[in-house]
């Protein structure tokens, strides 16, 4: 089978979403990042007003808290996307051609002017998500193949069907 398309950024945002984990791992951590930055913003929010209200003074250090809170949501929100459009564009892939061809040995890719060639049983793992297939050559190491290149649904199922038998497929 071989699936031709260009490189783009949801591309690489879906590789980078992947690395991040599905499953009770994401969702814990989820859980545990909102109730750590809440309640570093909550609790030094209300004891600054306390102190500032009632006219003691040291409430100044509650700040902390709400900073820690503060600089919890940048990270997320700020840094985070902003260092994956950084490592985006110095890997310099944006745009280019991408040829993916599998057979019974393996998978084979084409970026641009790299090539790289998996066996199947050098895969590590292969997820399938909403708009994409992430084949992981480790566990660090993979490539994102949107379902769009695949064409139509026969295609996608083809595709999927050759990454059930060969890896192993999980779906999220």
């Amino acid at each position: 089978m071989r699936i031709e398309y260009r490189y783009s950024d949801e591309d690489f945002f879906a590789l980078c979403e992947a690395k991040g984990g599905f499953g009770w791992r994401r969702t814990t951590a989820n859980i545990l990042f909102w109730v750590i930055a809440l309640f570093n913003l909550g609790w030094g929010g209300w004891m600054f007003l306390d102190n500032l209200l009632t006219g003691r003074s040291g409430g100044e250090w509650f700040l902390a808290n709400v900073a820690v809170g503060l600089l919890m949501l940048a990270f997320r929100y700020v840094f985070t996307p902003w260092s994956r459009r950084r490592a985006l564009n110095q890997q310099m892939i944006h745009g280019r051609d991408v040829v993916i061809e599998t057979d019974d040995t393996g998978i084979s890719g084409t970026l641009g002017p790299t090539s790289a060639r998996a066996e199947w049983s050098g895969i590590h793992r292969t997820d399938e998500t909403a708009s994409h297939f992430i084949v992981w050559t480790s566990k660090m190491t993979g490539f994102s193949i949107p379902k769009a290149a695949l064409g139509s649904d026969g295609g996608v199922a083809a595709f999927r069907n050759q990454l059930e038998t060969r890896t192993r497929l999980e779906r999220h």
